[in-house]
């Protein structure tokens, strides 16, 4: 079973105080990766997604030692070379997750059964702040998504805590009582 804790470990140990920014550059690199025909694995796939993408980087000039687009160039050759693409996403969220924790910021994902209109912008603002304060955390990132099987109400999911008041789960509850 694949684990993605020691990539993110060994990504932020790499990529040092840029992480944040290897991390967008590593994003970026394996959904262009993702897009291509075929599948990447191994010495060979790797130098030659290499040549390409340092002939493109090269022309924008966005490859120096000195950026997270260097590190991520170098770790995405890695995880082509380990037969590890499938995994990328798993390792983008793992090092995310190690960054929020280190920097103390709290991530929140906010699922509701339909599109959110702009009053309830205030509502998660409020909700921003509160979590902040009670959560002693440098900051809050909030996703909202909808699902509409939820048909009414919404779940928030605050790290491993979750709040879900929404119709289906009701529902659910309901059925189970009966």
């Amino acid at each position: 079973m694949f684990r993605a804790d020691p990539w993110a470990e060994a990504f932020i140990a790499g990529a040092g105080a840029g992480a944040r920014e290897a991390l967008e550059y590593f994003r970026l690199y394996w959904r262009g990766a993702l897009g291509l025909p075929g599948y990447l694995s191994g010495r060979g796939d790797a130098a030659a997604f290499d040549r390409a993408l340092g002939a493109a980087l090269e022309r924008c000039g966005g490859d120096s030692p000195a950026n997270g687009a260097f590190f991520a160039r170098r770790f995405m050759l890695l995880v082509i070379r380990k037969n590890r693409l499938a995994q990328c996403q798993r390792i983008s969220a793992a090092v995310e997750q190690k960054l929020d924790s280190r920097e103390g910021i709290i991530n929140v994902d906010l699922v509701t059964a339909f599109e959110a209109g702009n009053s309830f912008n205030s509502f998660i603002d409020e909700l921003k702040r509160i979590l902040a304060a009670k959560k002693n955390a440098a900051g809050v990132t909030l996703r909202a998504h909808t699902n509409q099987a939820l048909i009414g109400g919404f779940v928030v999911r605050i790290g491993s805590e979750v709040y879900d008041a929404s119709i289906a789960s009701r529902l659910k509850e309901l059925f189970r009582q009966t």
